[in-house]
Parts: C-alpha cells; structure tokens; sequence
C-alpha cells in the first residue's frame, strides 16, 4: 500500500487498503456470529433446566441453595411430625 502511495497510484492505493479492510470486517463478523450462536444456545438450555413449574432443576442448583431447600424440608418434616 505504501509502495502505491509513494509511486502516484491513488487506484491501486484504495484497491489494497479495500482488500485489508474486508479481510478484517469479515473475520468480526465470523466472531460475532459465533457469539451470537453462543448467546442463543445458552438461552435455550437455560429456559431447558427449568421444569414446567417454573422451578430450576435440583441438580442445577448451587450448594448454598441447596443447603437452603434441605433446611426447608427438614423444618417441613419437624412441622408434620409436631401435628
């Protein structure tokens, strides 16, 4: 490109700078489609763990959660048993 621009070849200048923009454009817009195709496959597996109820999988839960829904069950069973 700077061998046209220091001969006086304007054309042959913007043909080069051309084909060195499109090779960049077209790399970004690969990587964007591979977020793009990331971000939606994400969304469909995360709308797949949840159940009909709306309530996430137990399996999917984290161990703060989890401790949380075995404290809630054990009290659920010391509520029955009391009655």
């Amino acid at each position: 490109m700077l061998n046209h621009a220091l001969q006086g070849n304007p054309a042959n200048m913007a043909s080069v700078f051309n084909d060195l923009v499109m090779g960049k454009v077209a790399a970004a817009v690969v990587d964007r489609k591979a977020e793009l195709a990331q971000t939606m496959f994400a969304d469909q597996s995360d709308e797949e763990d949840q159940n009909e109820d709306g309530e996430e999988d137990e399996e999917d839960l984290s161990d703060d959660e989890e401790l949380e829904q075995q404290e809630d069950e054990a009290e659920d069973e010391d509520t029955k048993s009391d009655a």
